[in-house]
């Protein structure tokens, strides 16, 4: 097993966890915080059994992807924070 594919996953979630938590401006909620980072473990995993390669052009790729869905929930968490 690929274990750089399993923690590019983890990391992403987290990311994506912690976008989405400041984008929502809920009460924080562990279980969904746990389950994104859990989804994020499952797509390395699933990289990794896969045997996908971690190519340079793979990682631009899914860094293009993951930056534009985070980005969007840090900008949608400040224009809800400071924008009335």
């Amino acid at each position: 097993m690929n274990k750089l594919a399993l923690a590019y996953g983890v990391i992403g979630g987290a990311l994506y966890a912690v976008s989405g938590y400041l984008k929502s401006g809920e009460k924080f909620d562990s279980k969904k915080f746990v389950k994104t980072i859990v989804l994020g473990a499952l797509v390395g995993l699933t990289n990794s059994i896969l045997g996908l390669p971690i190519t340079e052009d793979a990682v631009l790729l899914a860094l293009s992807a993951g930056e534009v869905a985070i980005l969007e929930n840090f900008v949608k968490a400040v224009v809800k924070a400071y924008v009335k």
